[in-house]
């Protein structure tokens, strides 16, 4: 969300603005302040990160719809296109699930997000909580896979996942 949203004060530049964090929605393939988890936070991180790029700067910054349309980046030749990706893998490696973790602050429980995205390219979130304390990644996991009817991903890989996540919040946890 735009500093000027909250603020009041905006014009067309906002959709700018929009479409920049579209952009990195797409590359990141994670929703923007999707490890916030109420308002509070996103309006925190909205003020206090400083943004920078075409379509991402400060108002007096950002860029035009007719500026962007000159640039290199949305040309419509494909060997530009190739230039400017990120990321070799983009293109040739297909994830199909992302697992995200957050703390609740007051307690043992971490909220999972797991992203499905089926063979047409539709895309399921499905929410829970996780018990640090009485949960297991493999019991989690092989709930999901019955209960979701998920039959591309073994119950193994997908605790393997939720393990990963779960220590890059608390490094500690399997000790």
């Amino acid at each position: 969300m735009a500093l000027e949203l909250y603020e009041e004060e905006y014009n067309e530049l906002i959709d700018i603005y929009s479409f920049g964090m579209c952009m990195l929605e797409m590359l990141t393939s994670e929703y923007p302040y999707s490890k916030c988890s109420n308002p509070a936070q996103i309006y925190k991180k909205v003020t206090s990160i400083r943004r920078e790029g075409k379509c991402l700067d400060r108002v007096s910054k950002r860029l035009h719809a007719y500026e962007l349309l000159l640039d290199p980046f949305l040309a419509s030749y494909e060997e530009n296109f190739l230039k400017f990706l990120p990321f070799p893998c983009v293109l040739s490696q297909k994830q199909n699930m992302l697992i995200t973790a957050t703390m609740d602050p007051a307690g043992d429980t971490i909220f999972l997000k797991v992203q499905i995205i089926d063979n047409e390219g539709h895309a399921r979130n499905i929410y829970f909580p996780f018990d640090i304390v009485n949960d297991t990644a493999i019991n989690i996991a092989s709930e999901m896979v019955k209960e979701l009817e998920i039959n591309d991903r073994e119950p193994l890989e997908i605790a393997n996942l939720i393990e990963k996540e779960i220590s890059s919040l608390i490094p500690t946890w399997k000790d």
